[in-house]
């Protein structure tokens, strides 16, 4: 079964019986589980255990707890979890931002600043 809204429908219910959100922009096939941060659906789509830090509903900041740079940030999609960066990152703080990540997570990205143009 599905409800529709205004511009978009989510499923209330998978083949198992598993809730799914219902009203929520951009839910479209994400799992209660996934919504919450679940660390088993982060673990399943990354390929390794990851406990969640912080949880920003489609974002979240997790480790593997493994000594050395084991932090992460995960984004997610229709699809499931994705692997968005690992810490220290290579993204700059401008395109996080572009891309959506959490304000509070902005202080973990470099602040790239090009060097000028000389004629």
């Amino acid at each position: 079964m599905q409800v529709m809204f205004a511009k978009w429908v989510v499923p209330v219910a998978t083949a198992c019986g598993a809730a799914m959100l219902v009203g929520v922009p951009g839910a479209v096939g994400k799992s209660r589980a996934d919504a919450d941060c679940d660390p088993g659906a982060i673990s399943t789509g990354f390929g390794s255990n990851v406990s969640v830090l912080r949880c920003y509903g489609d974002w979240a900041y997790a480790s593997t707890g493994a000594s050395g740079d084991s932090t992460m940030l995960f984004q997610l999609h229709s699809y499931g979890w994705r692997h968005y960066t690992g810490f220290p990152s290579s993204v700059c703080r401008d395109q996080a931002t572009a891309d959506g990540v959490p304000a509070a997570e902005l202080r973990s990205f470099p602040n790239c600043v090009s060097a000028p143009v000389i004629p």
